[in-house]
Formats: structure tokens, sequence, C-alpha cells
């Protein structure tokens, strides 16, 4: 009797394993396609430009900074929804908008079917974020919901640092359109198994709707933000329109903050920053973005502009940030326990800024990637894409219980976007060429020694951190 129950036993065990691995396929996947495009598009424009010349390069811009400040804006307030109605509805609602909006912009005439596009697929991305968290952590039993959110986690930050790479190979061959068609193949491929692999969650329909206003506030305040960045060098910091858009961005922010604090369900949550770890990790965070983003769009840019390289060649020379993003990731959730994560983090930032400033002294209008550039990416790679985000979500949610790690890292998500969108349009504003080549080669090395000094000031906020994480509840 004793043998068949083990066998029993044994047998549930590997039928719940499966079922686990099943769900995290398919919420990956997910993850994968919003997190690799993201970084994939900035690499497209070039290409982008050329299918429609009569369009300025910093309107085409919109296609990266449009689409996150839709992320950025709606995706607390979807994930809200999906606790009401339910998060496979709004998964599944997620991809079919993520391929919609990809189909639109892969076929695009028209520079304004882009814009549509690229805001469809910001509106699946906001849907498809907080409810494959949901659904993955639902499916995982409570005492491995960290391994689960370990997993979640290293998929969008590899997928991030893969973009570049993977977006150049597939523009030097079929071509930029095709970056879309397979992004939408993809969410095709995670939609048909979703309804039978993925059990949804409870519906909460006493929760309160979310505030779309507040949402709505909020991404004016990013769109009219960005439009200061993006044109202050084109337009000039006295120009009528920069100076309207600036006192508007500045006059919503009051407003903002008034339904935030008064809305039951609001755009960002400020119960959630009662908690001191949880405030520090989201400011550190944002910068944190804000600077990575932009250093990965400036690389790319370097080889453009500055070195003459193509797509491809650029796209290969990223290649060792994804590995080494991944290894980081590994070794943070493996040592950060033992060694604690506080001082992990520190030595990640280290490494960071040695990077930064290696590339920053070295780098110059002549191409020498292996001496000058190389060691900094690895570093970079190694220590901010892999452990720094890795244990910045960690730390995020180490007061949470389990309930709240949705809410947790949609609000975490939202500041993160808002920070890489800041870092993207300084790019897009302050880097441009219209300079000779030696010149430009000397802003660029000065925009990496100010990335140095960024990732300074998040060490220092770092430092207010615990040295270890507490272990959440369960509740």
């Amino acid at each position: 009797m004793t043998g068949g129950s083990d066998t029993v036993s044994r047998s549930a065990v590997t039928r719940s394993t499966r079922r686990e691995l099943q769900v995290a396929a398919v919420t990956g996947v997910s993850i994968f396609i919003v997190s690799v495009e993201g970084l994939m598009v900035p690499v497209a424009l070039p290409a982008v430009q050329e299918s429609f010349p009569d369009t300025a390069a910093t309107s085409l811009a919109w296609m990266v900074t449009g689409y996150t400040i839709v992320v950025a804006s709606l995706i607390v307030a979807m994930g809200r929804i999906g606790d009401r109605t339910g998060r496979l509805r709004i998964f599944r609602l997620g991809l079919l908008a993520w391929v919609l909006g990809a189909v639109l912009t892969a076929s695009a005439p028209v520079a304004a079917q882009l814009f549509v596009g690229r805001t469809i697929q910001g509106v699946g991305h906001s849907m498809l974020m907080p409810s494959s968290l949901g659904l993955l952590l639902a499916a995982w039993p409570p005492e491995r919901h960290r391994q689960a959110l370990a997993f979640w986690i290293t998929t969008g930050s590899v997928a991030s640092a893969l973009g570049p790479t993977l977006g150049a190979v597939v523009i030097d061959g079929p071509g930029w359109r095709w970056a879309f068609l397979l992004s939408s193949i993809a969410g095709l491929a995670a939609f048909v198994p979703a309804k039978r692999i993925l059990v949804d969650t409870a519906h909460d329909e006493a929760r309160s709707l979310p505030d779309l206003v507040g949402s709505a506030v909020l991404a004016a305040i990013l769109a009219l933000t960005t439009l200061v960045l993006v044109e202050v060098r084109a337009w000039g910091w006295t120009d009528p329109r920069l100076v309207a858009a600036a006192v508007v961005a500045i006059g919503l922010v009051p407003v903002f903050l008034h339904r935030t604090r008064n809305h039951p369900a609001p755009a960002i949550d400020p119960a959630l920053f009662r908690e001191r770890t949880y405030r520090i990790v989201c400011a550190a965070a944002a910068l944190f973005a804000m600077v990575l983003f932009a250093n990965l769009f400036m690389t790319t840019k370097l080889f453009a502009e500055v070195w003459g390289w193509t797509v491809l060649h650029a796209g290969l020379a990223i290649a060792p940030l994804p590995v080494l993003a991944a290894v980081g990731a590994q070794v943070a959730s493996r040592v950060g326990g033992r060694v604690g994560e506080r001082r992990l983090m520190q030595l990640a930032l280290a490494a960071t800024v040695v990077g930064f400033l290696w590339i920053g002294l070295h780098v110059d209008e002549d191409p020498d990637y292996v001496t000058a550039f190389l060691p900094g990416i690895l570093l970079a790679g190694f220590g901010g894409w892999g452990m720094v985000l890795t244990l910045f979500n960690t730390f995020a949610v180490s007061g949470m219980s389990t309930a709240n790690y949705g809410l947790g890292t949609a609000v975490l998500a939202t500041l993160r976007q808002s920070g890489g969108l800041f870092g993207i349009s300084l790019v897009f504003g302050l880097l441009t060429a219209d300079l000779a080549a030696d010149a430009l080669g000397e802003r660029y090395a000065t925009a990496w020694l100010l990335l140095a000094g960024g990732t300074v000031v998040v060490a220092g906020l770092v430092a207010l951190l615990p040295a270890r994480v507490v272990q959440a509840s369960r509740g």
C-alpha cells in the first residue's frame, strides 16, 4: 500500500511540476516579446526612417517614447482591471492587442499608422505585464513564489538586453517590418495554448475601478516632459511651444497627486510608499533605468553615427550584453542571500561605474571595439543588466505579502518605464549628428562619464537599503 501511495504522490508532483513549467512557458513568451521589442525598435529607427524619408527623426522617435508613455500610464490600471475581471481575460486580450498593433506597424504605408500600431502595442504590453505575473504566481505554490518571480524578472531583463542584437539580425535580413511580424507570430503562439494551460484567478468585483483619469493625466505629464527633452536642442529653451509644454506638465503634477491621494484605486498607490525599502528601491530603479536605457540607445547610435557601422555589425557587437545579463541574474539569485543583497548590489553597481568610466575615457571617433568598448559593456552587462535589476525587484517585494506582488511590481515597472523613457528622450534630444565625427565622439564620451555619475547616485541610494532582504509574508 505504501509503495502505491508513494507512486501516486510522485505522479501528482510530476503533473504539478509539468503544469508549472507550462504556465511559465506561456507567460514567459509574453514577457519575452514585449521586453525584446522594447529595445529592438530603437535599432530599427534608421531603417524605418529610410521607409518614411519625409518624417523627421524626432517624430519617428515617438515610436519608442509614445509606446513607453502608454505602458507607464496604463500598467497599474490594467492590473487592477485584471483583479476585477480575471487575469486570464486581460492576458488574452493583451496578446490580441499586441498582435494587432504589431501587424498594423509592420504593414504601415504611412507614418501615422506606425504610431497607431505602436500605441495599441503599448496597451497590450500594459495588460500583459501584471496579468502574466499574477497567472504565474497563481500556478506555483507559495513556497516557490520567489523562484517564479525570479524567472519572470530574468526573462524580461535578458530579453531587453537581447533586443538590439535580435533586431539587428532581422533588420539586416528580411527588414524592419519583419521584426514586428515575427513578434505578432510569437504572440499568437502564446495566445492559442493560453486558455488550455492557464487557470484564471479569482474575480474580485468588489474592487474599485482604476483611476483612468489619473492615468490620462500621468500620460500627459510624461508626453509633455518627453516633448521638452526630445525637442530642446532643435527648438531651444525659449521656444514658446517648449515653454508651454513645460508649464502645462508642471501644472498637471498637483492634479495627479490630488487624484493619487483621493481615488480608491489610483494610478500609483501611495500606500505602497509607506514602506521605506520600497520607496528607496523605486527611486533608485527609476534613475538606474534612465541610465541603462540611455546607455544602450547611445551604444547603437555611437556605432551607427560615429563609427559608421552597419546595423548588423552594431547588433552583433552588443551580443555579449544579454549573455552576461543572464549570468548576472543567476548569480544574483543564487549568491545574494549568502553574501547579503545590498553588498552584492553595491559591488555590481561599482562594476557598472567602472564600465561606464572605461567607455567614457577611451571611446572616440575611431572604431576601437575590443579596447575602448568591450570591457565596459562586459561590466555593465553582468553588473547592471544582470545583477542590479534582479536585486531591485527582490528588494521591492521583500516587505510585501505575495497578494501584493502584482501591484508592487506594476508600480515599480511604471517608474522604471518612466525613467527609461526620460533616458531615451535625453539621447534623442542631446546627442544629434549635426557635428563632425570627432566632436560627436567627444560628446558621447562625456555622456558616458555622466552615466557613471548617475550610477554613483544610484549606489548612494542603495546604501540606504537594509543589508539583507527580509522574508516576505505569504498572506
